[in-house]
């Protein structure tokens, strides 16, 4: 349950940085964020089954979320999390070296430093921690339209990232 009020959470910070888009924080079309494992299996978001059939079985948790009134659940890998509702994907949470994040073809992955955001994301760079401690925050687009959605890096003291979390409001 502390990572289904976590997303929330991130929900509110979604639409607190939306209100922002413009000014200061980057964005970037859902369909240039891609996930990749060490294999070179590759998920785009889609369905539970899309994911399976790129990764393979995952464990599965089922739980309901009181506040959203809805069924979660939650697909884990080693060093990756991946939760769905009834509404479709919601969020993807990468914690380990075994995948990584490509945002417009650039690699991300835990233990990079949040330097390498910098030049492909300069606002959200600049902006960092604006929006909640040790945080880079990058708004989700289709078709150029913002929407409820965020990519956001966490990372330690020295600047490096420890976690990947990318959510998607389908409220």
């Amino acid at each position: 349950m502390k990572l289904l009020t976590f997303i929330l959470l991130l929900f509110s910070y979604v639409t607190v940085v939306g209100q922002d888009v413009g000014r200061d924080i980057d964005s970037i079309e859902r369909d240039n964020i891609i996930i990749k494992n060490k294999l070179n299996q590759r998920y785009i978001f889609g369905s539970a089954k899309e994911l399976q059939k790129a990764f393979g079985k995952a464990s599965i948790k089922k739980e309901f979320n009181e506040e959203a009134a809805d069924f979660f659940y939650l697909h884990r890998y080693k060093g990756l999390e991946v939760w769905f509702s009834s509404g479709g994907w919601e969020t993807t949470i990468v914690k380990s070296t075994d995948y990584t994040v490509l945002l417009n073809g650039v690699e991300y992955k835990i233990g990079d430093h949040i330097n390498k955001i910098k030049t492909q994301f300069p606002l959200s760079y600049q902006n960092r921690n604006k929006y909640g401690d040790n945080a880079i925050g990058i708004m989700m687009s289709h078709n150029k339209v913002i929407y409820e959605a965020a990519v956001d890096f966490t990372y330690d003291n020295k600047g490096f990232i420890t976690n990947i979390t990318i959510a998607n409001d389908n409220s």
